[in-house]
């Protein structure tokens, strides 16, 4: 039995190792509403369109945040098209109305 025991000491402590290196540079960034996001896209190749989804663009927008349905749910407005889209906030992006896209910031 004590080798079982060792095992399970040595996975839970290579567990805390990569957490810690996983959340060493981590910072946590909550959208407020009303703010301007940039959402991921999820595209899908069409052979037969001649789609190729690795060419495509990643993050769809600008999208304004209507409300939270949930602490990490959110329901955003397109802000030229008025389509409202469900996202989780992992799949955002801050980003400002004018760039061209997120990360693209006038200065």
């Amino acid at each position: 039995m004590e080798i079982f025991e060792l095992v399970r000491r040595n996975i839970e402590k290579a567990a805390q190792d990569q957490a810690r290196h996983y959340n060493l540079r981590r910072r946590p960034w909550k959208p407020k509403v009303r703010e301007t996001v940039w959402a991921k896209e999820h595209h899908l190749s069409k052979a037969a369109e001649g789609f190729a989804a690795k060419l495509a663009p990643r993050f769809d927008g600008p999208y304004t945040i209507k409300k939270f349905t949930s602490p990490v749910i959110c329901v955003l407005e397109h802000k030229t098209t008025k389509k409202e889209k469900t996202a989780h906030i992992s799949d955002l992006k801050p980003g400002s109305a004018d760039a061209d896209g997120p990360g693209d910031f006038e200065e």
